[in-house]
């Protein structure tokens, strides 16, 4: 086995064991400990990039179980409605068993948010150093147009970032998961987390690859209509009516 052999079998298992950023330190000037540090500092960001969009699915879709949850607990009260006592009290028993079941991936999603925060820091602490500030270019005036461009158009991201959407009078779980789909498959989106959802204002988390443009929302096909109310590069505000 040569060195260099070693050397990377010796990145791998740090990587495996959590290894922390002292490795990645050095004083040398010599070319070679420094391309075999940087090609240690390459594949720790590759291990933690991967993990980081492993647990990304997982909380999306214990985001997608959440809303589903909500949808069948009303469509259960409704049945329940137009049944007698007898039936509904079988469907009380129903509806605890989904209070529990929604209790448990309620707690897993805030678990599962606790670890990406965590690897978020982590990553940053590991990678943030070599990695550029991107360099924002102003959007330049469209002429004729009615409203002011936003300040994302034109921009490019080096790497994904969180965008905040609050849409207000959703009156039904069914519609909020339908929003939430609606921005899912949006080109510029690489995934939707659902943060809140209560007294007709949803709140959703938008990992997006390239700044959102309000043209992308003007596609919205669902029930009313959706009237954009703030516009920014970290916070859209929307409202159906």
């Amino acid at each position: 086995m040569t060195t260099s052999d070693a050397k990377s079998d010796q990145s791998q298992a740090g990587l495996l064991q959590g290894a922390g950023s002292h490795d990645l330190a050095t004083d040398s000037s010599d070319p070679n400990e420094l391309r075999a540090m940087l090609a240690r500092a390459r594949e720790r960001l590759s291990f933690y990039e991967g993990f980081d969009r492993l647990i990304a699915e997982n909380v999306r879709r214990s985001g997608e179980l959440m809303l589903e949850s909500l949808t069948i607990r009303e469509s259960v009260v409704g049945e329940a409605s137009r049944r007698d006592d007898h039936v509904r009290t079988q469907v009380a028993a129903s509806l605890d068993g989904f209070g529990a079941d929604l209790a448990n991936v309620r707690s897993h999603l805030d678990s599962l948010d606790a670890q990406l925060r965590d690897l978020r820091q982590a990553l940053s602490l590991h990678v943030e150093p070599s990695v550029p500030t991107p360099v924002q270019s102003p959007a330049e005036d469209a002429p004729g147009a009615i409203d002011a461009p936003s300040e994302t158009e034109g921009e490019t991201w080096d790497a994904p970032r969180t965008v905040e959407v609050i849409a207000h009078g959703v009156n039904k779980a069914a519609t909020a998961l339908s929003i939430q789909r609606f921005l899912g498959d949006l080109t510029a989106v690489a995934g939707v987390e659902a943060r809140e959802f209560a007294e007709g204002v949803l709140r959703l988390q938008v990992t997006a690859q390239a700044p959102l443009q309000r043209d992308d929302l003007a596609t919205w096909a669902g029930n009313g209509s959706m009237t954009i109310l703030q516009f920014e590069p970290s916070v859209i505000e929307l409202e159906l009516t």
